[in-house]
């Protein structure tokens, strides 16, 4: 990974790591826990995109995860994934 990527990722954890996008992507995790026999994980996805495009919109989700809820992003060519944990935590890394 270069420094480029690293900062990227950096930043785009700083950008989701608010308040107001925390907030939308646990309604979406409590819509999933609800839901998850139901729904296909795959389509929270738009829903995913739609609450980071705004700080993010190079950003793209290449994999949603089930337990815990979460996603990875796409940004230059590192991945950040991020995910909320019922406990109210929320962890991003990179990988």
């Amino acid at each position: 990974m270069t420094v480029k990527t690293q900062k990227e990722l950096e930043n785009a954890w700083k950008k989701i790591n608010t308040k107001p996008i925390i907030d939308n992507l646990f309604y979406l995790a409590d819509r999933w826990a609800d839901e998850h026999k139901y729904e296909d994980i795959n389509d929270y996805q738009k829903a995913v995109e739609k609450y980071i495009s705004k700080d993010l919109p190079k950003a793209k989700v290449v994999k949603m995860l089930k337990r815990p809820f979460g996603f990875q992003i796409q940004i230059d060519n590192g991945i950040l994934e991020v995910k909320l944990y019922m406990s109210g935590k929320v962890s991003g890394r990179f990988v």
